[in-house]
């Protein structure tokens, strides 16, 4: 830390002697060897502190991490689920569409990755609020004729249904 060399060291020494005496010298040297002694401690007391901060922050960030990477998962299955029941809806509005198009006509929505690995499945009224969008869907299907603003509408009411239940989750 400090560059001093051998020949320094007796210049400090004898100025040492010069300032304090013989007889105060020895309850200043461990005078001071008690403050670099507090001072060590501190520091390293600092620096245990900080380490255990730090690994908290580490740990937190990765518990962020791991949720933002569930919640993006979910997010896209959603997206994929609102994509199908788009292409269905418009597939019903614009019958030519669906049969130059035999596998969008197929496509089923996709549930939300963890919806059946619930303890004891799904929330019964998930699953209802599920049956009642379904049904909205089917309704649709045969309102094709009343105009293209029908599927869409469905479709409002089916993502109204779902933030509800993930809000009630």
């Amino acid at each position: 830390m400090f560059n001093v060399n051998g020949p320094e060291i007796l210049v400090l020494a004898l100025l040492f002697v010069i300032l304090f005496g013989p007889e105060r010298l020895p309850g200043v040297v461990m005078q001071i060897a008690r403050w670099v002694g507090r001072f060590r401690a501190l520091t390293d007391q600092a620096t245990a502190e900080i380490r255990k901060e730090l690994e908290i922050a580490a740990h937190e960030a990765e518990a962020a991490r791991k949720e933002f990477e569930q919640l993006t998962l979910e997010a896209k299955a959603a997206v994929t689920m609102v994509e199908g029941e788009t292409r269905r809806a418009m597939d019903a509005a614009d019958p030519a569409r669906s049969l130059a198009s035999p596998k969008a006509a197929n496509d089923r929505p996709q549930t939300l990755p963890d919806d059946d690995n619930r303890i004891g499945g799904p929330a019964p009224e998930a699953e209802s609020d599920r049956k009642a969008a379904e049904d909205t869907v089917q309704r649709s299907d045969t309102a094709a004729e009343d105009g293209a603003q029908a599927p869409y509408d469905a479709l409002s009411e089916l993502a109204n249904m779902e933030s509800e239940e993930e809000s009630a989750s």
